[in-house]
């Protein structure tokens, strides 16, 4: 939360993933890019395509974790 309290989650969650949208609206095409805090970016064009760059960075991010788990 922008106050800096954290919010209890209903489930033990491993990683928190924070996701960074820039976003162009022109009429109702939407495009732009996700970043994560780790520098992975995707670039997108459509609402599907804002879910699937998503889904690509919590990928990411997972793939990540477990091969620093594995060393």
């Amino acid at each position: 939360m922008r106050d800096g309290t954290r919010v209890a989650h209903p489930v033990h969650v491993a990683e928190e993933i924070v996701v960074h949208l820039r976003l162009m609206l022109a009429g109702e095409s939407l495009t732009g890019w996700a970043s994560d805090d780790r520098g992975a970016e995707r670039r997108f064009d459509g609402r599907l395509g804002l879910l699937a760059a998503i889904d690509a960075l919590i990928a990411h991010a997972g793939s990540k974790a477990s091969s620093t788990e594995e060393t």
